[in-house]
């Protein structure tokens, strides 16, 4: 084995990689997109969580930590959460699932989906209690199930887009 790439190889790296970041890109885009009325309830489905989810378990070297952080301060900075709420929620997200993704490799689907669902439904918590407690009162529950809902029902389908972006690496 050779200790250097080419810069041919180097390029094809590089290549594969800018296809699924150029993928999670579009997925953190949708999320803070504000879309007009018939379209909003589309756009209250987590895509950065899935795509998140989704590399963390099947190519964490993809999702440093210093991009999930990233990723959720610019989420923050942009749809209006308190700034490092979900960089926070974010990075604990990536440090669980680096954690536990040999344990979700190997799983089936139906596992990998229903822990998908319970990740979502304990961040979304997280972030209503959060935004609860520093309003001092107890917020509505009615923005937090869409998301819940949508995020569960969305998985598979932005998952077997993201398992054909990882076909590609």
């Amino acid at each position: 084995m050779r200790a250097f790439l080419t810069g041919a190889e180097r390029i094809e790296i590089i290549g594969r990689a800018s296809v699924a970041y150029g993928f999670m890109l579009l997925l953190f885009l949708f999320d803070i997109i504000a879309a007009p009325y018939p379209l909003t309830l589309l756009f209250g489905v987590p895509f950065t969580l899935i795509a998140l989810y989704y590399w963390c378990i099947y190519r964490p070297s993809l999702i440093p930590p210093w991009l999930a952080f990233s990723a959720g301060l610019c989420l923050d900075l942009l749809s209006g959460f308190p700034l490092g709420l979900n960089a926070l929620l974010y990075m604990l997200v990536r440090m669980f699932l680096v954690n536990q993704g040999r344990f979700l490799t190997g799983q089936g689907f139906m596992v990998t989906w229903i822990g998908f669902v319970s990740l979502n439904i304990a961040l979304h918590l997280t972030q209503w209690a959060v935004m609860s407690a520093l309003s001092l009162q107890i917020l509505s529950p009615d923005g937090l199930w869409a998301p819940v809902l949508l995020g569960s029902l969305f998985f598979p389908v932005i998952s077997a887009s993201l398992h054909l972006t990882h076909k590609i690496l």
